[in-house]
């Protein structure tokens, strides 16, 4: 039986079967005991450190150090086998070390292309130790594409400069710098696009188009938010806007200060004169109108007297719902239905009150939450909004009864009922009130935010509309003017399937179609 095995072991041996005659060995101890046995267990000693040495130099390190360890069982630790151990464990740690380097380059390599710095990114993956690991080859990938995708960019902004489509330019260049960072060429072309909307806003200003000129503004803004050329430019459209609305309020006086401010701005427009004086005359005539006879009557007015000659104070009764217009004009609330977008309420007073919906005050924008909830007031004051309450809330950081709002502060109401308030556009007094990540609810589920309409609604692609589409290549604008809305904009526009009047007036529950966008307003 013990010359079987032997003979078994020794055919394992002579054809390569190592692990078989090892098995064999290690089985019965009278093999070793036994002269052929030692030989035998020589030579598989010898073939398990030539085929570990092997398996080291074809980068096998896991193999050979196998090879070894059962070497060392079989004979001990001897010199041989010791400094084959020892090479295959240098080449494990060195293995390790290559991949924590390589490991630490793929991280470096995302945060540069996170960064939009593709070149560096290409660098760090072309210096790494295994350039063509599978993460390494997929990290090529993405930067070879976003570099494709910065220059098919930066070529249609080129491209869109030359033909004066500066808001595809400016939405092109935008582009570019997503796909990749500011690098000379997205500089040079940006400052080129910059020039020409700064020089396209002050012609459009200085010919009183002043709607295009905020369009512009916009498309400016998305390239560089320290211009002083810019900002120049949006404090006289932000001024013209606030005459307007003081206008369209009738209050002579106002808009007379409005149009003084401009005065100040270093925009040309030849048109301000004529403005001013007219608004003069008519800031004095409604002046000297009041210091007339008419102005007497006031007191008659505002006191109603009785039969017995006693003042009848005025009866506190409950607030009445607003009447539906009937003079062409929007009602103070509704809804902008837009197809493949979503919903909007819209506000066209300037004070809007906002608080549970169970409220007993009612706000204007209710919102599903606790009943204690406290409410607060925003109101629009000469283009700006200030928060007013009876109760402290909480605004970013901090809580406070009234305050001034700037763009992007953070309102809660309480823990649990929160939103977002934004100017999307600096040329327009419009914010909007965004209820979609707060936690609190509007009672209609597909209504996540409220439009407070001041002078105009933008609606377009860009992050300066106050109601976001890609459906759009170019932003629309819808002008609030005598109480409705009135379409602006190069683009045909149809009404139930019809051109609109000369006035572009736009009424509820008509069916509005521009280029691509259909939107309809509804009551709310």
């Amino acid at each position: 039986m013990l010359v079987l095995t032997l003979r078994q072991a020794e055919a394992a041996l002579a054809d390569g079967r190592l692990d078989h005659a090892y098995e064999l060995l290690r089985a019965d101890n009278d093999l070793l005991a036994h002269a052929r046995g030692q030989r035998l267990l020589a030579h598989l000693v010898k073939a398990y450190l030539k085929r570990g040495e092997r398996h080291l130099s074809a980068d096998r390190p896991d193999e050979a150090m196998v090879d070894c360890d059962r070497a060392r069982r079989l004979a001990g630790n001897l010199t041989e086998i010791a400094d084959l151990r020892r090479r295959v464990i240098e080449r494990v740690r060195s293995d390790q070390d290559k991949r924590r380097r390589n490991e630490r380059a793929i991280d470096t390599a995302q945060t540069y292309l996170r960064n939009g710095r593709l070149s560096a990114a290409g660098q760090v993956i072309q210096s790494m130790d295994d350039p063509m690991s599978q993460r390494a080859v997929s990290l090529k990938t993405e930067v070879e594409s976003r570099r494709a995708q910065r220059d098919a960019s930066l070529a249609e902004a080129e491209s869109a400069l030359q033909r004066g489509a500066l808001g595809a330019a400016a939405r092109a260049l935008g582009a570019a710098r997503q796909a990749g960072a500011e690098s000379d060429q997205i500089r040079a072309i940006g400052q080129k696009a910059l020039k020409q909307i700064e020089t396209a806003a002050r012609d459009a200003l200085r010919q009183g188009h002043i709607d295009e000129a905020g369009t512009l503004l916009a498309a400016g803004r998305t390239l560089s938010e320290e211009s002083d050329a810019l900002t120049e430019i949006g404090k006289a459209v932000r001024l013209c806007h606030q005459a307007s609305e003081q206008l369209s309020r009738g209050d002579a006086r106002r808009t007379l200060q409005a149009l003084r401010r401009l005065e100040s701005c270093d925009v040309q427009m030849p048109w301000l004169d004529d403005a001013i004086e007219q608004a003069t005359r008519a800031a004095q005539a409604w002046d000297a109108l009041r210091c007339g006879p008419l102005s007497m009557l006031a007191s008659v007015a505002d006191t109603t007297v009785s039969h017995k000659g006693q003042a009848n104070p005025p009866q506190e009764t409950a607030p009445q719902p607003t009447p539906p217009a009937t003079d062409g004009s929007l009602p103070e609330m509704f809804v902008l239905q837009v197809d493949g977008v979503g919903a909007f309420l819209v506000v066209r007073t300037s004070l809007t009150s906002v608080g549970p919906v169970s409220s007993a005050d009612r706000p204007k924008v209710g919102v599903v939450t606790d009943p204690n909830t406290p409410s607060v007031n925003i109101e629009r004051r000469d283009g700006d909004y200030f928060l007013t309450g009876e109760h402290e809330v909480r605004i970013n950081d901090a809580t406070a009864r009234q305050r001034l709002l700037a763009d992007g502060d953070r309102v809660g109401l309480s823990p649990r009922c929160r939103f977002k308030f934004s100017l999307p556009n600096a040329a327009s007094t419009t914010a909007v009130l965004d209820f979609s990540t707060g936690g609190a609810r509007l009672p209609r589920a597909d209504v996540r935010q409220a439009v407070l309409l001041g002078d105009a609604l933008i609606i377009g692609p860009a992050a300066s509309a106050h109601v976001r589409t890609s459906q759009l290549d170019e932003p629309i604008v819808l002008q609030l003017r005598d109480g409705a809305l009135v379409y602006k904009g190069q683009t045909p526009m149809t009404i139930d399937g019809r051109l609109p009047d000369e006035d572009g007036t736009i009424g509820l529950d008509a069916r509005v179609c521009v280029d691509t966008l259909t939107f309809v307003l509804t009551h709310a």
